[in-house]
């Protein structure tokens, strides 16, 4: 990528990411997400070598969906600029013009006929080749073009009457300031139901719990999860819920993946329980939570794939 697009400068966002160049929105998101979890430097085992190249990896791919997520059009335009001139640059050694041919031109060579020669076979003779020269004849004369002159009106003349004079220069200006002055207030007044109603879409955006807690599930409830994919990784978990219709709170890797927890749905003992993190800390979401109370102050936690068909992470949580 280049370095307006963020770093590093030798690698293409698509390829960090293992996805086409005609990949959806979607499917970048879910790649990403896939790849962020799987190799994020709390998941991996070793030194701190370890450590600084899962960190340095995990950079990577936060740069490339920043770039493909916010500015994938400006991307995709420098991207194919850079192929057009690596194009343009291996077919400059390419064949040389073709050179025009130069074919003589027979007329230039042929030399005119003498005057009064007989024509030649097949030609009838012009008369104009043995006209004597005359006087040339006078300029037709055109008299002056004039136009009839407007027939009088039978009626006398009336100069208007002074109540039908137009109104003075002042009061137009007058009745012009009045007519601007209403189209600004107008336009005002319409700029600002715009803003408003942009800044109530705004506010709405966040969301808000829309079913109440159970209070067999309120309380901090703690353990882990582990994804049931090939590497079986794992990561700490801290929900908090609240009795009623009231967003929670929810901590991953020990509180570096912090976000608020809105509860969905409840039904059959299992509430579905969304989380949403900032623009910053996005890769931190791994999906809805499915929590179903257990005996023992204990509780299982189910993510599912996006089709909500096949279980992507399990885990236990306890209550303190």
């Amino acid at each position: 990528m280049p370095a307006a697009f963020g770093e590093p400068a030798d690698e293409d966002a698509y390829d960090l990411l293992d996805v086409r160049s005609d990949a959806s929105a979607e499917e970048i998101k879910k790649a990403w997400r896939r790849l962020a979890r799987d190799r994020h430097p709390d998941t991996v085992a070793g030194g701190p070598e370890a450590k600084a190249a899962a960190t340095e990896r995990f950079q990577r791919l936060n740069a490339a969906y920043t770039v493909l997520t916010r500015d994938r059009a400006a991307y995709d335009a420098h991207r194919r600029s850079v192929r057009e001139a690596a194009a343009e640059d291996a077919g400059e050694d390419g064949p040389a013009p073709t050179v025009e041919e130069v074919v003589d031109d027979p007329w230039d060579a042929a030399s005119p006929g003498a005057p009064g020669a007989p024509p030649a076979p097949g030609r009838e003779a012009d008369p104009w080749d043995s006209a004597a020269p005359g006087a040339p004849p006078p300029p037709t004369y055109l008299p002056p073009h004039r136009h009839p002159p407007p027939p009088r009106s039978p009626f006398p003349y009336v100069p208007p009457s002074p109540t039908h004079q137009a109104a003075p220069p002042r009061r137009r200006k007058v009745v012009s300031r009045l007519g601007i002055g209403c189209a600004v207030l107008w336009a005002g007044f319409w700029f600002l139901v715009a803003g408003a109603t942009l800044l109530s879409a705004v506010l709405d955006d966040k969301p808000s719990a829309e079913v109440a807690v159970p209070a067999a599930l309120a309380g901090t409830w703690k353990g882990k999860a582990t994804d049931r994919g090939a590497e079986h990784s794992e990561w700490d978990v801290e929900l908090t819920l609240e009795e009623g219709k009231k967003d929670g709170e929810i901590r991953y890797l020990h509180g570096k993946c912090a976000g608020t927890a809105v509860p969905l749905t409840f039904s059959d003992r299992t509430l579905t329980v969304r989380t949403d993190f900032s623009d910053d800390a996005s890769a931190c979401d791994v999906g809805d939570m499915h929590l179903t109370r257990r005996k023992g102050g204990k509780a299982d936690l189910v993510y599912y794939d996006s089709g909500k068909k096949t279980k992507s992470a399990i885990g236990v949580l306890y209550r303190e």
